[in-house]
């Protein structure tokens, strides 16, 4: 879990960046509640488990192979994992100056809930990039390189291409991976 201050040193990472950044597996209990929504948007990744999402008056569940992007709102924004079968997700807050914009063009709506794809193991290798670099340090080469990777990120679930599902191996990786790193 990371969380960034806003750094006025570069008009050029302002544009679109991370401002927190995170991985919770088989997260028990993980309930958020924000009174008045959030500035951010907020892309949650499900690779395991299932959880739920309400936003104003929308109420979704969100399953395995499935995310989200919240776009950010004054409305009231509650999520967390189910009981039963608690969540594994990545997730990624992201911010820029017209973000309203941003959003429009690329139709992220509430309204579009959770959207299905193929395990995305790409997007997965990217998450992993952004997080070492802002793991190595703040300073502004680490920052450029994490908030370059976020379009790439991105991109790897809004434009998913059609390929076939790599569950078993992508989840066995992820998982070796943040063993290790524990």
């Amino acid at each position: 879990l990371h969380s960034f201050p806003t750094r006025r040193s570069s008009d050029l990472i302002q544009q679109l960046r991370i401002t927190h950044i995170g991985y919770f597996p088989h997260a028990k209990f993980h309930y958020c509640f924000r009174r008045g929504g959030c500035s951010d948007n907020i892309l949650i990744y499900c690779i395991r488990g299932k959880g739920w999402c309400r936003h104003g008056t929308q109420f979704f569940t969100i399953n395995p192979n499935q995310y989200i992007i919240i776009p950010a709102s004054s409305n009231n924004l509650v999520y967390g994992t189910d009981e039963g079968e608690p969540w594994t997700i990545y997730w990624v807050h992201f911010t820029a100056p017209k973000l309203a914009v941003f959003n429009n063009a690329l139709d992220i709506h509430i309204e579009n809930g959770p959207q299905t794809i193929h395990f995305n193991q790409k997007g997965l290798e990217i998450w992993e990039e952004m997080y070492d670099s802002l793991e190595k340090g703040l300073d502004l080469k680490n920052l450029r390189k994490a908030n370059f990777c976020l379009y790439h990120f991105l991109a790897t679930f809004l434009y998913a291409e059609e390929r076939k599902p790599e569950a078993v191996l992508g989840d066995q990786v992820t998982t070796t991976i943040h063993y290790m790193r524990q």
